[in-house]
């Protein structure tokens, strides 16, 4: 069973997830766009190091506290076209598909807390 301090980093999971989600749907609209440059987060290196209960940098998610605010989007410098963007279409739409398959995980993740919570509640009632 997943205990209230994981349910608070599984919170914070699907809030850099959703962020990431709108970063990733904001690059792919901006695909054409001469000059823009691709956003991304580095969320797996935020989870690792919230998971290990070490914080290093202000901007990362400590373990038993609420991000302060959103976390910034790291712009890729990289340039792919004449016109100065950057955007590659098929990596944003697989990264775009990976990030739906964690946030559902993450979610699903939720779900079964909160129904194990209903099981505990209702069984105590007896």
């Amino acid at each position: 069973m997943v205990r209230r301090s994981s349910l608070h980093l599984l919170e914070q999971a699907l809030d850099v997830a959703s962020y990431r989600q709108r970063l990733l749907s904001d690059n792919i609209a901006n695909a054409e766009t001469p000059g823009y440059k691709r956003k991304d987060i580095a969320f797996s290196t935020q989870i690792k190091r919230a998971l290990a209960g070490k914080v290093t940098h202000p901007q990362h998610i400590a373990i038993n506290s609420r991000p302060v605010g959103p976390v910034t989007p790291v712009v890729q410098e990289s340039t792919a076209r004449n016109d100065g963007n950057n955007v590659d279409i098929e990596v944003e739409m697989a990264e775009l598909a990976k990030n739906t398959l964690y946030y559902q995980g993450l979610a699903r993740q939720v779900s079964q807390y909160l129904a194990n919570l209903r099981m505990v509640i209702s069984e105590g009632r007896r």
